[in-house]
Parts: C-alpha cells; structure tokens; sequence
C-alpha cells in the first residue's frame, strides 16, 4: 500500500477498485450525503465506472 500519511490511527491513501463496495455503502447512507448532494445516494454503476 502506497500510503500519504500513516499513524496509528489513519492511514491515507489512493482510493482503488477495491474500494467500491465500500464507498458505495457510504454513498448509500442519506446521513453522509446530505452534506454532499442533499440526501441523494450516488448510482453504483457511477462508483465502480471510476477509473
């Protein structure tokens, strides 16, 4: 893992494909999207499509 910045408690890094399920269960929840596009969940197919 290629990693920005690391301590004990986060690591930052490139988001990969490996990702998406995870970052569609977040764009999935109206709590954490409310901030971003009022409530409205991203389409999956938008999320794994990303390079």
């Amino acid at each position: 893992m290629n990693a920005y910045l690391d301590t004990a408690r986060l690591t930052l890094r490139h988001v990969t494909a490996d990702d998406a399920d995870l970052l569609i269960e977040l764009d999935s929840d109206p709590t954490v999207m409310r901030f971003l596009t009022g409530g409205e969940p991203t389409p999956p197919e938008h999320i794994r499509a990303r390079p």
